[in-house]
């Protein structure tokens, strides 16, 4: 008896990969990477979350693939990430949903003033001036009368503050002040006046 032979089973839906993870984070980019689990996937679609509800496809990635690079984030923030195999006959279960933080960007600890100016302007007061420097979130001004034990005038100066009229000050009086400039990394060092 001869005839048409029946068609052969369609490929069954593909295993789900395992050993997803996460590897190589900086402050825009990532590398995930998994173990491909099938022999029959024509793909692995990888998904991207905020909050690991809200999900986008972000690729398909072809057969036999183990890795994928996200670009494009944004440092510090969390995201999302789950994958599945799929194939003609459907996709695969999707994976548990994987956790990511991107670094940090580091400021740089910012340039001292390269100087601190004392102007008299009355027997008690005087005027401090310095000129800006970048990177800095504030300033800090210290006074002393010895040039060796310091006191604070002012806990931060406002970035981007160039001069201070400091009031009050004894008359015929030698006073020294020196200035840092300070961010979230750090402080520089002191810059005394002249």
């Amino acid at each position: 008896i001869t005839g048409t032979p029946p068609p052969p089973p369609p490929d069954p839906v593909p295993n789900a990969p395992t050993g997803f993870n996460k590897v190589n984070v900086t402050t825009t980019s990532l590398d995930l990477v998994w173990v491909d689990a099938s022999t029959n996937e024509t793909g692995f679609e990888i998904a991207q979350s905020p909050n690991s509800a809200d999900w986008t496809t972000i690729t398909t990635a072809g057969a036999n693939v183990i890795s994928y690079s996200v670009v494009g984030l944004t440092d510090n923030t969390v995201y999302y990430f789950r994958i599945r195999s799929i194939n003609a006959a459907g996709p695969s279960a999707w994976s548990s949903s994987l956790f990511a933080r991107t670094d940090r960007i580091i400021t740089p600890i910012p340039s001292a003033p390269a100087t601190l100016t004392a102007t008299i302007l009355s027997p008690s007061s005087i005027l401090l001036e310095w000129p800006d420097v970048t990177d800095e979130l504030y300033y800090t001004l210290e006074r002393s009368v010895d040039g060796n034990q310091w006191f604070p005038v002012n806990i931060h100066l406002l970035a981007d503050t160039v001069s201070r009229v400091l009031s009050g000050l004894t008359s015929n009086t030698q006073y020294y002040f020196r200035i840092s400039a300070g961010n979230e990394t750090g402080n520089s060092v002191w810059t005394v006046s002249n």
